[in-house]
């Protein structure tokens, strides 16, 4: 299914880098203005203990261990608690409609939830560990394991939503997590998901480090023939992709357009320029889709 190992080599990590530009890169990729060298270090230290004990769990006690370790990582590098841009929210709005009833999974610091709630849309803010929300004097969220979601709560939703979540998900996972959406799901309603796309990446702290792939608590970064695969084993109705329109806040769900990628994807993915045809080829970094219940 979605394969894994239970611990990943990052020897080398340093080699051939200066720390100006690990810390350059470190700065931009979590748009904090001050941070040393010996924070990073800490930081991949205790992250990567962190990812191997998320990999290594049974299913049976997972969920423990995951929120062990997002509490401790938030807890100790407080730095982050706050740390991501803008939620991205107008685009975010124009996918789903006032009143809804939305089940966002994984909302950390809580900044989609609260710019939904404060345009008409009833946003419920959930997370696997309360820690940012605490640091952030959040109240109100909800705390699930992230995959067994129906054992959370008693009613179904309009719309489950999900930003930058499913690739922390253990690829095991992976489709249980998806076919517990589908059940909290109102009939006709819809998951959103939004995610990285691997041949656009790393995405994780991984990019600090100029990797070719995530090494951290990116578990699976996603490519688009994935999403038929939870389709086919999740019992969606259907997949869509979220096509933006450019210099606009202007967000649908294409069929078209999903076919398109999966052709780019399946054409080009595996070329170590893509990157920068990418662009070119309106080919996004993100996996942002709609999967419709019947």
């Amino acid at each position: 299914m979605f394969e894994y190992a239970t611990t990943i080599d990052r020897t080398g990590l340093y080699d051939g880098q200066s720390e100006e530009a690990i810390i350059d890169r470190y700065k931009r990729n979590y748009q904090i203005d001050t941070v040393s060298f010996a924070q990073v270090r800490r930081h991949a230290e205790l992250e990567g203990q962190l990812t191997d004990q998320i990999l290594a769990s049974q299913r049976g006690d997972r969920a423990a261990v995951a929120s062990h370790a997002y509490s401790t990582l938030y807890r100790e590098i407080d730095w982050l608690t706050g740390t991501g841009g803008p939620p991205d929210g107008e685009r975010w709005l124009a996918l789903l409609h006032k009143g809804a009833d939305v089940y966002e999974v994984g909302s950390g610091a809580g900044k989609l939830a609260q710019f939904l709630n404060d345009h008409g849309v009833n946003c419920v803010r959930t997370d696997i560990s309360n820690e940012r929300n605490s640091a952030n004097q959040l109240d109100g969220s909800r705390t699930t394991d992230g995959v067994n979601l129906s054992d959370f709560v008693d009613r179904t939703y309009d719309y489950v939503i999900s930003d930058q979540v499913a690739e922390h998900l253990h690829p095991a996972d992976i489709i249980p997590h998806f076919t517990e959406a589908r059940k909290i799901l109102a009939t006709g309603g819809s998951y959103i998901f939004r995610a990285p796309n691997v041949h656009c990446g790393p995405h994780d702290l991984s990019l600090v480090f100029d990797l070719d792939k995530p090494v951290f608590m990116h578990l699976h970064e996603f490519e688009w023939r994935d999403v038929d695969l939870i389709v086919d084993q999740c019992g969606y109705a259907d997949a869509k992709a979220i096509f933006t329109v450019p210099g606009t806040q202007i967000a649908i769900p294409s069929g078209l357009y999903f076919s398109y990628l999966k052709f780019v994807e399946k054409t080009f993915g595996g070329r170590k320029n893509f990157k920068r045809l990418a662009k070119a080829l309106y080919f996004p970094t993100q996996v942002w889709v709609k999967l419709s219940k019947a």
